[in-house]
């Protein structure tokens, strides 16, 4: 312990019994003791506060907590040892000199997770299928045609009938996208507006592959006209953007020219609350000083008005008689010889208060 109250915990975590299946790295080592704090030379008006510190378990089994609270320290200082489910497999009481030095515990230990990568290529991901119709000379088909894709899953025996994956329509030039159906089929087909089945080719697992194209023998459509379409998908964009444009509202709009986004991404936190320490901050109950600290410290104060000869100030010691003040705010006001001005005493215990 250094002269300042630091204290530093470090020490090695082994397994009870080697094996393989099991490991100590990511266990949480979690150290709690309490502290006085004197606001004076009298041992009566010390507070009690409490201090605590986490770390982690690494690689090669060390750790190391440093506590570096305010205030002596005092024993018993209580180390505990959690899964990373909040699970305490290891508790220990130990004395000022015990902690300080190298620790050595032994622990069952966890069993290894191991996490199964997912055959889905869409897993997590919101993935886009484009495609386009034209007849088969060429020519681009209208817009707002419906077009649905058809797959047939794979199975032994006599094979299931076709179920739709996606359900969109044609887009200016015959564009049309929609969201990635990632089932293993064992055959696909299109139809546009009625039309017979068109073959997909699948990809290499058994997939709809990701752009496909639809060609009708003899397209039996009339082409429409239809009002541009707006909020596009990114892959729209980027395959057809002459085709869209964006108006949401708010003034004068360039509708060719729209504010594009080219690709999207998802971001995820995951919060473990079974942790203490990323658990939502708890409010403790509040320390006040006691009553006769804060009577000597508006005393000292009257004292200094009177001396500086601000009367003022005396008036406004009234309004002191019913605040209290907590031992972190009346340590930061004692930090110097000079005592703290009634306005200034007054401000600390009114934001003490508050926080």
């Amino acid at each position: 312990m250094s002269e300042d109250g630091r204290l530093t915990l470090a020490g090695t975590v082994r397994q009870e019994e080697r094996t393989p299946a099991r490991t100590v790295i990511g266990l949480s080592v979690n150290a709690s003791l309490t502290r006085v704090i004197s606001l004076n030379e009298r041992d009566e008006d010390a507070v009690k506060v409490p201090d605590s510190g986490s770390g982690l378990v690494l690689e090669d089994g060390s750790f190391r907590i440093e506590l570096q609270g305010a205030g002596q320290p005092l024993e018993p200082i209580t180390l505990t040892i959690s899964t990373p489910d909040g699970l305490e497999v290891h508790r220990d009481e130990l004395t000022l000199d015990e902690a300080a030095q190298p620790l050595a515990i032994q622990v069952p230990g966890l069993e290894r997770f191991a996490i199964q990568p997912s055959e889905d290529p869409a897993r997590g991901r919101r993935l886009s299928l484009v495609g386009r119709v034209i007849d088969e000379r060429g020519n681009m088909v209208p817009a707002g045609l419906p077009v649905v894709l058809w797959g047939v899953d794979r199975g032994d025996g006599d094979p299931p009938s076709p179920r739709p994956l996606v359900v969109t329509e044609t887009q200016a030039g015959g564009y049309f996208s929609g969201d990635w159906a990632s089932d293993t089929l064992q055959s696909a087909f299109g139809r546009v507006a009625g039309s017979p089945p068109v073959p997909l080719r699948l990809d290499d697992n058994g997939r709809l592959p990701r752009r496909a194209l639809l060609v009708l023998e003899e397209p039996e459509v009339e082409s429409e006209t239809t009002s541009t379409p707006r909020a596009p998908r990114p892959a729209d964009l980027v395959v057809n953007p002459e085709a869209f444009s964006q108006d949401l509202g708010g003034g004068c709009v360039d509708l060719t020219v729209p504010n594009r986004a080219i690709e999207e991404f998802s971001y995820f936190m995951v919060v473990r609350t079974s942790e203490p320490d990323v658990k939502g901050m708890t409010l403790e109950a509040r320390r006040v000083v006691p009553p006769r600290v804060f009577a000597d410290l508006i005393e000292a104060s009257g004292l200094q008005e009177i001396k500086a000869g601000r009367a003022a100030g005396l008036n406004q010691l009234r309004g002191l008689q019913n605040l209290t003040l907590d031992a972190a705010t009346t340590k930061r006001l004692v930090q110097d010889d000079r005592p703290p001005s009634v306005l200034e005493i007054g401000k600390a215990a009114w934001l003490s208060e508050v926080a």
